[in-house]
């Protein structure tokens, strides 16, 4: 069953884990697939596999999610590729396993929140272009629910896009 036939999804950190399992997923699913991560080489390659499985239905696309600008353009890219967006897969991220600096902080902040309200934001603004039913997806991590010692930044952040989403949603509501 095709349930996401005629749906374009843009997914962030689609180069491994989570990300690439999703992105497989919705290409089962009959969507189009606009793949985002910092590795070009891992996402020209699993772009390579979609399309061959499933006919031309994957893009890839090098975001750095901390980035507003590159975030007008991987939406630019989709719409060009794809003609719209209806779901937004939040899901690229990092974490650091020591004691929190001040530079570790900035980056995990700068990736797994910055990133994903510059996602909701520009995200939102693109599917309301579409008139379509759409939807944002945000990964978090139990860890913004009960902390980790040894992971300080990364569970004030899923805390923080627990939050965030559920913010989006209301707005959008």
């Amino acid at each position: 069953m095709k349930r996401l036939e005629g749906k374009v999804a843009l997914i962030t950190g689609a180069t491994k884990g989570i990300g690439e399992a999703a992105a497989k997923l919705f290409a089962e699913e009959g969507a189009k697939v606009v793949l985002c991560g910092r590795d070009r080489s891992a996402g020209q390659a699993i772009e390579d596999v979609l399309n061959r499985e499933y006919g031309d239905c994957a893009a890839f696309f090098r975001l750095d999610v901390s980035d507003y600008e590159n975030w007008k353009e991987a939406l630019a890219f989709t719409k060009e590729r794809f003609g719209k967006l209806n779901i937004l897969i939040n899901n690229a991220g990092i974490s650091f396993r020591a004691e929190t600096t001040p530079e570790s902080w900035r980056k995990t902040i700068d990736t797994n929140q910055t990133g994903v309200f510059y996602g909701i934001k520009l995200g939102i603004e693109a599917m309301a272009q579409t008139g379509e039913p759409c939807a944002i997806v945000s990964t978090a991590s139990i860890d913004g629910k009960v902390g980790d010692a040894d992971f300080f930044s990364y569970c004030a952040t899923k805390a923080a896009v627990e939050a965030m989403t559920k913010c989006a949603a209301l707005y959008c509501g």
